[in-house]
């Protein structure tokens, strides 16, 4: 009962468990000194046990007695309340009435078969209440392991020691049952505490096997530290290498093996089907049962290991470690018998049915290794590209021919390279490939997934593009081994175009387009030509995309999702997609589909998000697709989204952090010819300087990036910026530039793509027209059917509608256009367009310029409790680790915060919280 080791001991224990510990905390504290119970309950692992040391351990260092009951299952009844009644014994030495009553209690609980325990645990209670000068803590790890009297007497001193100055810290497993104490329920870990638990003790995990150890383990700490150690080093490296079932240690087994040892055989078997099928479909387990498939079901249920979903069709297992412990504790032969008898109940679902009857083999087999590479196909055509990885892979293993089997290989690897980003697990495919056959480089498969490679982790689009280029064109349409494997490499080559923004490589891609066409659907010939040329894209081709946007609001098939909104985004119809793109990037989330497909869904959605306004969404989503790029090595992609923020911080008046990002793109673009990257970079450096009223440079930085030609073609990215760059060209006198350029926006079918470019071409139009003109021009342009839904380019056609009613002394009308463009900037955060509109404000005679929403002035408890960190000189990644909170969502919030407070740097934090007297919530402060 001495001794206590410092609180720092459990950091690592109780990670993510701050709320809990406060629990404690103020449990043991003096507002709690009447008495009273706290009783943790939770599944094996979940943390319970750290959590009852910790309790000890504050006990003793407040000065608390600590009295430590351990009886177990196995002792004699009553035995862990004698032992609590010997340690009480011991209290009250030296009061010879007070040992007098608790000896004759200790005697009549160990002399009575039947103990009347409700006299007993008043005896206790009574004691207690006159022994308050001494702080008792009574500490009981499994309560309910106990043997059952002491765990009923025990249960029954916890309800009743409110009043009597002792407490009671103890422990119960999830469903102890109903007579015992009250208890407060164990979550799971949350997934940040989760993720930081992972790699505080396995940093070398990469990113998809961490994200697949934390969905397995589901919050418990003790899977999250046990599931990594059976695997092998390929397998920390590579998801792919991951078997569909987790191996569990000896440790991991002991939590569901009593459970699975107390079923009958018929139960057993029934739950390792429906752990090897991963549904728990009920109409396929009945197929396999029969008659006993009731009896089973009850079984596992009773035995707390699975249940009946509420549609009443699947069998559920309660946590993927009682799934994985009935695969653990059946033998080799009884897998490859379930997977058999599987395959016979699946027969008429062609891609489980190969896919069982591929686990019930052990050598390489020929006639099933070609019924698995079909079912790999149709999986591929219906865009399920999880599923055709795994099934081409295992076609390759059973494979007799190496040839075969290397072009099996490299057909995994080239749809894996699409499905996952995990370009480890990529190599792994290409290295078995070359293994089979070293032939193996000149093969379409081999060449397409260098091509993908390349472009995905180092954004060289010269390279792919060699690439793809000379296998198409050494490959008569005779010889091509794969139409899809011909469309992947041709929708390869359109993202290499998009990056590379080369207008000899879209001629190139136009012209393979047309020796393919045969090959090709009348949707990917139609977008195509549209990417390549969006001004040119007429009414007719857009109706073709425009009807399949309409059927992928129900689609199911991510694969085409993502490639039509690689279709869409080249004439601005993002924000049709909106919807489909929001499925698969929560599926993403959820581990249902390919994180390549998510990346690029978040990707969109970012851009979508800047274009209409929803700029907290353009910080939220760039910082979950940085973690997942990160974790994947997909950095073309990382940098596209960079470009997003990059123009963010150029909006909001950020020019230090858009400058650092552009510099950053630019270090990275240049080495690669990334134009589409550059460009991106052109347009935030472009924006800042504009908000700066510095029309040279921002004419001068597009310059630089190349000024687009639009009687010849343009990128969606270059018609984006249209309105910017007549702007800067008015503004420094270029105005006969300034007319070409408008004449070929009017000369194009830009207008007609979207309402943003419809937006931008009228508005182009009042910029260079007569001023007679200007007004007429301007009107019509805010009053085009979509403007509402873009709030930021709105408010910026506003600002100079309202600049050029008051050079024309029109001030009534110009305050009303200035005070709307005030108001929009301000709720988006626009801080510096908010001074340029609140200036022309003034110009134009009004002197009420200051009000701002009322909600912008208030911070949210999150912005506040980083203000503060900040205040008292916390980094970024400092204040985000105290606060679960990744260094870019700090600084997004602080950025958010900086505004309302009317500051603009870190250094007047502390002043203007002083100044604010804000009320103290509770944040901790170093």
């Amino acid at each position: 009962m001495t001794g206590s080791p410092g609180v720092g001991h459990f950091d690592d224990d109780l990670l993510g468990r701050d709320d809990t510990q406060r629990m404690v905390d103020l449990f043991l504290g003096d507002g709690a000194s009447h008495g009273g119970a706290l009783i943790f309950s939770g599944p094996t692992g979940i943390g319970k046990t750290a959590l009852l040391e910790y309790g000890i351990a504050r006990a003793q260092a407040r000065g608390l007695v600590v009295l430590r009951v351990a009886g177990t299952a196995g002792h004699a009844a009553g035995s862990g309340l004698t032992e609590l009644l010997g340690l009480l014994l011991e209290v009250v030495a030296g009061d010879p009435a007070q040992e007098k009553r608790f000896a004759n209690a200790v005697q009549h609980c160990q002399d009575s078969e039947r103990v009347k325990l409700s006299k007993l645990v008043s005896t206790v209670r009574a004691v207690l209440r006159q022994t308050r000068a001494t702080s008792l803590l009574i500490a009981s790890d499994d309560l309910d392991r106990m043997d059952p009297t002491s765990y009923q007497a025990l249960s029954m001193l916890a309800a009743r020691l409110d009043g009597t100055g002792t407490r009671m810290i103890g422990t119960v497993h999830a469903g102890a049952g109903r007579h015992g104490p009250a208890t407060h329920q164990l979550e799971p870990l949350h997934e940040d505490a989760a993720y930081a638990l992972l790699e505080r003790h396995f940093p070398l995990l990469s990113g998809r096997v961490r994200r697949r150890i934390v969905a397995e383990a589901e919050g418990n700490p003790l899977a999250l530290r046990e599931l990594p150690l059976p695997l092998t080093r390929t397998q920390t490296e590579v998801a792919a290498a991951l078997p569909t079932i987790l191996p569990l240690t000896e440790r991991l087994q002991e939590i569901y093996r009593p459970q699975v040892s107390s079923l009958s055989a018929g139960a057993r078997d029934v739950l390792l089907a429906a752990a090897l099928e991963g549904t728990g479909d009920l109409i396929t387990l009945e197929a396999l049962a029969g008659e006993t498939l009731e009896a089973a079901v009850r079984d596992a249920e009773e035995a707390r290991l699975a249940r009946v979903d509420d549609t009443g069709n699947r069998l559920v297992f309660r946590h993927p470690l009682a799934r994985a412990t009935v695969v653990a504790l059946a033998s080799p032969a009884e897998r490859r018998e379930a997977h058999r008898r599987l395959a016979q109940a699946l027969a008429d679902r062609p891609e489980l049915h190969a896919w069982h009857l591929s686990q019930s083999v052990i050598a390489t087999d020929s006639t099933t290794a070609k019924l698995v590479h079909d079912a790999a196909v149709k999986a591929m055509s219906r865009g399920a590209v999880v599923s055709a990885v795994r099934l081409m892979t295992r076609a390759a293993d059973l494979s007799a021919d190496p040839r075969q089997r290397a072009r099996r290989f490299g057909y995994a690897a080239a749809i894996s390279v699409d499905a996952t980003g995990d370009l480890t697990a990529v190599s792994r495919l290409l290295r078995d490939a070359r293994e089979s056959d070293p032939d193996f480089d000149d093969t379409l498969p081999a060449i397409v997934t260098a091509a993908k490679t390349f472009l995905l982790s180092e954004g060289d689009a010269d390279t792919a593009s060699g690439l793809l280029v000379s296998a198409l064109r050494a490959r008569s349409e005779e010889r091509m081994e794969s139409v899809i494997l011909l469309k992947s490499a041709l929708w390869t080559l359109l993202r290499v175009c998009r990056l590379s923004g080369r207008p000899e490589l879209w001629d190139v891609f136009l012209r393979l387009i047309d020796e393919y066409r045969r090959h090709l659907t009348t949707f990917e010939v139609t977008v195509w030509q549209a990417a390549a040329d969006p001004a040119r894209a007429d009414v007719a081709r857009l109706a073709v995309v425009d009807r399949e946007i309409a059927s992928a609001m129900t689609d199911k098939d991510h694969n085409r999702i993502i490639r039509l909104a690689e279709a869409c985004a080249p004439v601005d119809r993002l924000g049709e997609m909106r919807a489909a793109l929001w499925r698969v990037a929560q599926s993403g989330r959820n581990g249902l589909q390919p994180t390549t497909h998510a990346i690029r869904a978040l990707n969109f959605l970012c851009a979508d998000a800047l274009t209409h306004g929803r700029w907290s969404d353009v910080d939220t989503l760039s910082e979950e697709i940085t973690r997942l790029c990160e974790g994947n090595s997909q950095r073309a992609l990382f940098w596209l989204t960079e470009g997003s923020v990059a123009i963010l911080a150029a909006l909001r008046g950020d020019t230090e952090r858009a400058r650092a990002l552009t510099r950053e793109m630019v270090a990275w673009a240049v080495p690669r010819d990334a134009r589409v990257v550059l460009l991106l970079a052109a347009h935030a450096r472009m924006l800042d300087a504009l908000g700066a009223a510095d029309f040279e440079a921002a004419y001068q930085y597009v310059a630089e990036a190349g000024l687009p030609d639009l009687t010849k073609s343009s990128s969606i990215e270059h018609m984006q910026m249209s309105f910017d760059i007549v702007l800067a060209t008015v503004h420094t006198e270029r105005h006969r530039e300034a007319e070409r350029y408008v004449r070929a926006m009017q000369a194009s079918e830009m207008a007609s793509l979207s309402p943003r470019l419809a937006l931008q071409t009228a508005a182009c139009a009042a910029l260079v027209a007569p001023r007679a003109k200007a007004a007429r021009n301007y009107e019509t342009a805010l009053a085009l059917p979509g403007v509402n839904r873009l709030p930021y380019d709105r408010a910026r056609v506003q600002l100079a509608y309202g600049e050029h009613l008051r050079r024309v002394r029109a001030t009534n009308e110009a305050r009303r256009h200035l005070r709307t463009a005030l108001n929009s900037f301000h709720d988006l955060g626009a801080q510096r367009w908010a001074a340029r509109a609140k200036a022309e404000l003034r110009a134009a005679g009004d002197r009420d310029t200051a009000a701002e929403p009322a909600e912008s002035a208030a911070l949210t408890p999150q912005e506040l409790a980083i203000v503060r960190l900040a205040a008292n000189g916390l980094t970024n990644k400092q204040i985000g680790k105290r606060l679960f909170l990744s260094p870019r969502t700090v600084a997004n919030h602080l950025y958010r915060a900086f505004p309302k407070l009317d500051i603009t740097s870190r250094a007047s934090l502390r002043d203007a919280l002083a100044s604010l007297q804000l009320e103290d919530t509770g944040v901790p402060t170093p």
